[in-house]
C-alpha cells in the first residue's frame, strides 16, 4: 500500500506538469475563439467551402477576412485530377448561388490552420446553417478535420 502511495505521490505532480502544456494550449485556443455572431457581408467566393467577407468588427469598423466553412470539405480547384476540378468549380457556383453578395452570420470562429483565413460556423440570412445546405445539396462531404480524402474515387460523399 505504501509503494502506490509514494508513487501516485511521486508520479502526481510529473503527470500534472505534463498536462499542464495541453491544458495552456486549450486555454489559449479558447481565449483566441470570438463566439460571435459576427455580422459578414460576402465579396467574393474563393472555392466549395471558403469565401471572402467583410466583417463588422465595431461599429463603423469592418474588416476583410477569407472564411472556410467548418465541417466541410469541397473539391480542390488546384487538383492534378480533371474530374475534382470540374467538380470544384460546380461546388464553388453552388456556394455562389447559396451566399451571392448578402449577408452571413459567423459563429464559433477561430484561426484556420492556415492563418490568413477563419474557421466558422456560417449562418445563412434565412436562419440555415450554410454548411447544411452545402451537405444537403451534394456540394461537399463532412469534414472533421482528418486527412483530407480526394474526390476522383467512385465514392463521392
Amino acid at each position: 500500500m505504501r509503494f502506490i502511495c509514494l508513487t501516485t505521490m511521486v508520479l502526481a505532480p510529473l503527470l500534472a506538469a505534463a498536462a499542464a502544456p495541453a491544458q495552456e494550449k486549450a486555454r489559449e485556443a479558447s481565449a483566441k475563439a470570438i463566439a460571435g455572431p459576427v455580422l459578414a457581408r460576402v465579396v467574393k467566393v474563393l472555392d466549395g467551402d471558403s469565401f471572402l467577407v467583410d466583417a463588422l468588427v465595431w461599429p463603423g469598423t469592418s474588416v476583410s477576412v477569407s472564411i472556410r466553412v467548418r465541417g466541410v470539405d469541397a473539391p480542390e480547384l488546384r487538383s492534378k485530377c480533371p474530374h475534382e476540378r470540374w467538380l470544384a468549380r460546380q461546388s464553388r457556383e453552388g456556394l455562389a448561388a447559396q451566399v451571392a453578395m448578402q449577408h452571413v452570420k459567423l459563429h464559433n470562429i477561430n484561426g484556420d490552420k492556415y492563418y490568413g483565413r477563419v474557421l466558422a460556423d456560417v449562418t445563412l440570412e434565412d436562419g440555415s446553417d450554410l454548411a447544411q445546405v452545402l451537405l444537403a445539396n451534394r456540394m461537399v462531404r463532412p469534414y472533421g478535420g482528418q486527412r483530407r480524402k480526394g474526390w476522383c474515387s467512385p465514392v463521392q460523399y
